[in-house]
Formats: C-alpha cells, structure tokens, sequence
C-alpha cells in the first residue's frame, strides 16, 4: 500500500466526463504549483466507460491507472456499507491527508500536499487552473474527431449556435432550466436569423425526438442513442461537447459540467446557461 514516494499526490477522479476533467485540471495544476508528482486514478464504470486514451491525446507524464472494481472498492472508492468501510483503513495506511471533494483555499491545500501524501477523492474544481493547461492536457484523438467532422459537415461552415440540455438524474437542471427556456430561445434566434443551424447535446433521447419534431433540421443533434455505458456512446458524448463549445455562442443548463466546460474548451466561446 504505502508508496516509495515521501510526497504526492493521487486523485480518484469521480463523476461523469466533464466533472473528472477538471478534477484532473485541478490535481494537475496543484502539482506543479507544490513539485510533487501527481497520480490519477480512473474507474470504468456506468457513468463513463472509456479510458482517458479512448478518447483523447495521450500526455507526457500523466500518470494515470485504471483500478478494477476489487481494488476500487477496497482502496479508491469512499468509505461505505457495500465495501465494509475497507477503503477507509486502506486509505489511512497510504495517505496522510485524505480529502474527498475538499473545499480548502490553495495555500491550505498547497500546505497539506507539502506536509505528507494526500488523496483526494472529486469530481470537480478544487484548486484553480487556466484554460491553457486544460486545452494541453485534453485534446480529442482520432476516434473523437471523426464525430467532431461528422457534426461539423452537418453544420456547415458558417458559425452556428449551441445549446446544452441536461436532464436525467439532474434534478438541479431539470428544475432550474424547463424545457420551454431553450425553445423559445431557439425560436428567438430563428426569427432574427431563419437560416441559422443550432447544434443540440443532450442526455435525453426524449429531448431530441421533442426538439427534432418542432424545429425540423435547422436543429442538428447525435442521432445515435446516449450510452455512457459503453465506449461508443463516450466517443460521441466527447465530440459532442467539443462541438457544442466550438460554437461562438452556447446555452447551456444550469448545475451542469458539461455546460460549463464550453468555455474551457474554447476561450472564443459566449455561454450563457439558461435558468428561471
């Protein structure tokens, strides 16, 4: 368990797609600003079924591993009834400082990091990054870039709209951005402009067939069903998010990652999340 490093730091990257990017971006940034290495874990599950490699550029010096479901439940994952509260001995044996979703100011954070290894359990931003960093570490590779084509020659060349509705288990978008704010913001920008293409993400196959129904083919979206069970659907839900950012102007939802990252994504990109 105890590692031959004095200090470091490893990251249980937790969540969906966008969220474990920038816990990544935050762990990343934390290490070069304190000097340790810096160790990232990445479990295969229902949320998010593909490797970091399936679905980006690989990056010199990301030290990164792929914990089967025993070790993951013994060592990574929290504490709790379905792992006998293993990981809780196992983490205490390995780790000095253990924070999961820490809310720690940099210096307390940059101080604990220089005090003894630390693990650190998260799924979004807990110590600040810029945009370069983000965009180096996280560039799509082949598999992902065929989609990004795939949706861009649907789009045309000219500049497009984007807009990001996520539904399912957020409970926080579902309540705060209705349905009804994106169609009637839709409706706004066609009658100022009846030939502009918007491009959809979302997590809803209800949300598609609704949205094509309405407004036809001026609203381009993934036809394919959004599985991120499987590594197919993460190529898509990849290309879908660097599409819906290289759009000059997003809507997005409100408590959502992946709305949020459009801007990370492209520093060019206008995004303004849609919430009553």
């Amino acid at each position: 368990m105890k590692e031959s490093v004095k200090l470091g730091i490893t990251l249980q990257a937790r969540g969906g797609l966008a969220n474990r990017l920038r816990a990544i971006a935050s762990a990343v940034s934390l290490g070069q600003q304190t000097g340790v290495p810096v160790k990232i874990g990445w479990r295969l599950n229902w949320e998010l079924n593909g490797r970091l490699e399936d679905l980006f550029e690989p990056v010199t010096n990301l030290d990164i591993h792929y914990p089967g479901a025993l070790k993951f439940n013994m060592v990574y994952e929290m504490p709790r009834k379905k792992n006998l509260y293993f990981s809780a001995l196992s983490q205490r044996i390995g780790w000095k400082h253990i924070l999961e979703d820490p809310k720690l100011d940099e210096h307390e954070l940059e101080s604990l990091v220089k005090d003894g290894k630390v693990f650190i359990g998260c799924g979004s931003t807990f110590y600040p990054f810029d945009g370069d960093l983000y965009r180096s570490l996280f560039k799509p590779n082949a598999a992902v870039q065929r989609v990004i084509n795939e949706f861009k020659e649907r789009l045309g060349n000219d500049p497009y709209y984007s807009f990001h509705i996520r539904r399912t288990d957020n409970t926080s978008a579902i309540a705060n951005s209705p349905i009804e704010l994106f169609k009637n913001k839709i409706i706004e920008i066609q009658q100022a402009d009846p030939k502009a293409k918007i491009f959809l993400a979302t997590d809803s196959q209800g949300v598609k067939d609704e949205f094509g129904h309405q407004f036809g083919p001026a609203v381009i979206f993934n036809p394919r069903p959004s599985a991120r069970d499987t590594l197919a659907g993460m190529i898509d839900a990849t290309a879908e998010l660097w599409t819906l950012a290289n759009a000059a102007q997003t809507y997005g939802s409100y408590w959502s990652s992946y709305t949020d990252a459009a801007p990370l994504i492209n520093p060019k990109n206008r995004l303004q999340v849609l919430a009553q």
